[in-house]
């Protein structure tokens, strides 16, 4: 990733970035995609057993952060650091699974972050999806093509989802998420979100805005899916 430090210097390159061809959000690649309109994969149904390993007073101090715990980290099996964010959701694994996988729908987690979000190509497991993302407090508009794979057991108890960079005008990106089944009830997502860009940016800055775009990603998550389950109590209720 080019950085650099706060200063005249990358006020005047992110400007150049900013006028610059690089900065087109909507490519014709894209927008006319053959793929446009492809259908949403049929929900996926996790099959795998076990319970996370996460320790269990980071467990407590999730139930009482509502917010969630954020910042930069370094996912396991990782080498780059991403924007971070944990949080625990009243859900169980399976319902959280299906919010995560439902990619088209990430626009709605977080409207201010993503402007845009569509499948544009599906093939046997693998799924295109493109974005378009404000970045740097909405300055700027990026878009990037993720292909996610097929939700993956990380170790006993973690499932992991994991979006990785095809094409974009940004260097790099990634979305990923390890969702942490606790118990029959309780699920604690652990998103990361990476985005490299062309131009110099203070690191720090980044990176604080990586993991709010993530945290408040991750609340639109826990919010679709405890609203399901609520759902589903009150459907289960005699009548």
């Amino acid at each position: 990733m080019k950085v650099a430090h706060a200063g005249a210097g990358a006020t005047f390159f992110l400007g150049i970035a900013m006028l610059s061809p690089v900065a087109s959000a909507d490519p014709p690649a894209i927008r006319h995609c053959k793929h446009d309109g492809v259908t949403a994969p049929a929900a996926p149904t996790w099959t795998g057993t076990g319970t996370s390993a996460m320790p269990r007073d980071a467990v407590e101090a999730l139930r009482a952060a509502v917010d969630g715990v954020r910042g930069a980290a370094v996912p396991p099996g990782k080498t780059k650091r991403y924007g971070h964010a944990d949080l625990l959701v009243h859900a169980p694994l399976d319902v959280v699974l299906l919010q995560a996988t439902a990619y088209g729908q990430y626009k709605d987690l977080n409207p201010w972050r993503f402007k845009t979000s569509r499948i544009v190509a599906k093939e046997k497991e693998q799924t295109d999806v493109y974005f378009q993302v404000s970045a740097l407090k909405g300055l700027v508009t990026l878009w990037e093509v993720l292909r996610f794979g097929p939700p993956v057991q990380r170790e006993p108890g973690v499932v992991r989802i994991e979006g990785t960079f095809v094409r974009g005008n940004v260097e790099d990106a990634s979305i990923l998420l390890d969702l942490h089944r606790i118990d029959d009830a309780t699920t604690v997502i652990s998103a990361n979100l990476l985005t490299e860009l062309e131009f110099p940016v203070p690191a720090e800055e980044l990176e604080r805005e990586l993991s709010n775009s993530v945290g408040d990603a991750a609340k639109g998550m826990r919010d679709k899916s405890e609203a399901m389950v609520r759902a589903r109590l009150e459907a289960a209720k005699p009548h």
